[in-house]
């Protein structure tokens, strides 16, 4: 095994792209400027790094105070390697394998790269155990599985036939807001599009030839990660992973570059019909960078701007209304342009307002650079979310992953929350201009189409595209 340096101290936050009311910090006036940051607030975590000699990348942090081992084993491949639907129907396949074999039956999992996250470029499965359960046969399953994959005839034609045809009553309206913004920011050449009307054509080309061959091209120990978090010993474990997972060897084939293609043609404006409802749950989604994109620092302050300018002129207007909830959030794990999304719940009668004061902010961020006390505010509150270390175990495995599915260093926190203290209202302004130009949102709001059309109509934003929820397209 050749050892990377065993500990790196490093500052590990915790990213929320989509904040809530549990976690939301109150505002601080934009014209006063928050206090220094206490050194109090700033955490760093021990984590040991240690690489196999087939790739494999081990990133460890103990937490002796919690009974519970998290593993996580995460793929840096995923949905811009292969056709339409390959990585995640992959991912589910995984899922089910995972689910019927020699785990633990107190032992809990989850996975991404479903039709529940789309376009990220990663696959993951997370397992956790309670007490004394041993590794060792668990683990041996696993890298049995990813090195020689049974894929069952069963699963696949079942999760075949479910992808053909994705009924609107099986999706909520939060999923098919997602189905719709994937279909309305990419086209359908892009490896980001999915339709919510289901795709038979890419369901019935994908098989267990087209999901073997993902397996071998991608699915390789030079693009595992293996993210351990929790009581355990280093290296103890370090040691079990090393004996199941060290005799795998395979290399994945070179990336081929993200394509670069126009938005779609269509509406700009869905109206997601929810009979009876008395909120209106807004999206405005936009194409953001890439995660590793040079823009993302900066991209991190505009949406800290945003969020706070919109949440507290919201918080003003809809003060005496608690269900008021917004959220501004930036990629983190496409590789290439993933959506940039602002969110909110407002009241039904308030939505028409609530669109054009979003609307409104965002033109004033394209029009005129930022005044400096609201810059410097800004920043600090950035750097101050960036800065809070991650205090939960479930947070620590997020940030590690974050950082390694894209291969950034273990100190590109650091390194982000200086570019944002150097970010000037000009360059935020031109962010502003690219980003969020009119003509790039896409706007989506879930309510009760029948009372809420007419207002929206007259915003200006474009024809209204009706669509139900909980029922087939008509």
């Amino acid at each position: 095994m050749r050892r990377m340096p065993n500990l790196i101290w490093f500052l590990l936050p915790l990213l929320a792209a989509c904040t809530t009311r549990a976690d939301r910090q109150p505002l601080e006036p934009r014209d006063r400027l928050p206090a220094a940051l206490p050194e109090s607030s700033v955490k760093t975590l021990p984590v040991r790094e240690l690489r196999l000699d087939n790739g494999m990348q081990i990133l460890m942090v103990e937490r002796h105070d919690s009974q519970i081992l998290r593993l996580r084993f995460l793929f840096k491949r995923g949905a811009s390697d292969a056709a339409p639907g390959v990585a995640s129907f992959a991912a589910a396949l995984m899922s089910r394998y995972n689910a019927n074999g020699s785990w633990p039956p107190d032992a809990g999992s989850t996975y991404w790269v479903g039709q529940d996250s789309l376009g990220i470029d990663t696959l993951a499965i997370t397992r956790w155990w309670y007490g004394e359960h041993p590794l060792q046969p668990a683990l041996f399953e696993l890298s049995r599985f990813f090195a020689a994959p049974k894929l069952d005839a069963w699963n696949i034609e079942r999760e075949r036939r479910l992808r053909a045809v994705v009924p609107m009553n099986t999706l909520d309206d939060g999923l098919l807001t997602t189905h719709l913004e994937h279909e309305a920011l990419y086209p359908s050449a892009h490896p980001y599009h999915f339709t919510a009307r289901g795709d038979a054509d890419a369901a019935n080309a994908i098989n267990a030839a087209s999901l073997q061959s993902f397996f071998g091209l991608h699915v390789q120990p030079s693009q595992l990660v293996v993210i351990a978090v929790g009581d355990f010993d280093g290296d103890e474990l370090s040691q079990e992973l090393e004996s199941t997972f060290g005799r795998w060897h395979g290399s994945a084939v070179e990336r081929k570059p993200m394509p670069e293609l126009p938005l779609p043609a269509g509406p700009a404006l869905y109206l997601l019909d929810q009979p009876g409802s008395d909120e209106a749950r807004i999206t405005v989604s936009a194409r953001g960078p890439a995660a590793t994109s040079p823009d993302q620092p900066a991209l991190f302050l505009l949406s800290t701007i945003v969020r706070r300018a919109i949440a507290e002129q919201l918080d003003l207007d809809l003060r005496e209304d608690s269900r008021h909830t917004s959220a501004f959030g930036s990629p983190a794990y496409w590789r290439g342009p993933g959506p940039l999304e602002f969110r909110a719940s407002v009241p039904r009668e308030r939505a028409a307002d609530s669109l054009r004061l979003i609307e409104h902010e965002l033109a004033r961020l394209r029009a005129a650079p930022l005044s400096r006390d609201e810059l410097a505010t800004a920043a600090r509150a950035a750097q101050r979310h960036l800065a809070m270390g991650a205090d939960t175990a479930d947070a620590i495995v997020g940030a590690l992953s974050e950082l390694a599915a894209h291969d950034r260093p273990m100190n590109d926190y650091d390194r982000i929350i200086a570019a944002i203290g150097q970010t000037s209202a000009d360059d935020l302004q031109k962010l502003a201009r690219v980003y969020c130009a009119p003509e790039k949102l896409r706007w989506f709001v879930v309510s009760d189409a029948t009372v809420l059309a007419p207002s929206l109509s007259g915003l200006g934003l474009g024809p209204i595209q009706i669509q139900a929820v909980g029922h087939p397209r008509t």
